[in-house]
This record gives C-alpha cells, sequence and structure tokens, in this order.
C-alpha cells in the first residue's frame, strides 16, 4: 500500500520472502483504499485472506499512472540499517531493484 493523494494504492500479492534486489512477483491491483486501512493487520473476512505488514518506512513517488508506478521505498531492517528499493510495478507484475542511498531516513 502507498499513500497518495489521500488514498492507498494497494496491491495484491503473494508473501514477499524478502526484499532483495531482483524479487519479482506477480500482483494484482485492487481499488484504492480508506487510509484508515495502513495500519490494519488480521482476516478480511470472506474467504479473501488476510494482511499483516511486512515493512514500514518512507517512499518517494516517481511516476504514478494508470499503466506503471514506480517508488523508492527506504526502510530501517531489523538490525536497524537503513534499507532502499526502488519498486516499479507494471504489466501484473512488481520488481524491487537497487535503491539510492540517498532516500530520506524512515
Amino acid at each position: 500500500m502507498f499513500e497518495v493523494d489521500g488514498a492507498l494504492k494497494t496491491w495484491a500479492t503473494e508473501p514477499l520472502e524478502s526484499f532483495q534486489e531482483g524479487v519479482s512477483t506477480e500482483v494484482e491491483k485492487l481499488a484504492d483504499h480508506r487510509v484508515h486501512y495502513l495500519d490494519f493487520q488480521g482476516d478480511i473476512g470472506g474467504d479473501r485472506g488476510e494482511v499483516r505488514q511486512v515493512i514500514a518506512g518512507h517512499f518517494r513517488t516517481i511516476q504514478s499512472d494508470t499503466e506503471l508506478f514506480v517508488a523508492e521505498i527506504t526502510w530501517r531492517d531489523a538490525r536497524g540499517q537503513v534499507q532502499s528499493r526502488r519498486v516499479e510495478i507494471a504489466a501484473g507484475y512488481l520488481e524491487l531493484k537497487n535503491g539510492s542511498a540517498s532516500a530520506a531516513s524512515p
């Protein structure tokens, strides 16, 4: 989920095992969600699965339109080290690429 213009841009994925560069997975674009869902975790209900927060940090939108969403995400890992990745979502796939070290600290 990415908060953009007062709504959460949202995609469904299989659980990601890591946030390392090169990770790629299929995604399904969902309708934008209300911002209060950003903190929701647990069973969605109606046999639709569950939601859990994997990382939290900051992001900077690079491109956002109907065909492509690109953002630079920055977070602190379990050791407290700042991590950064470029997220590209297009044509039903999400790909993580190397991020810049100059992104704002979370």
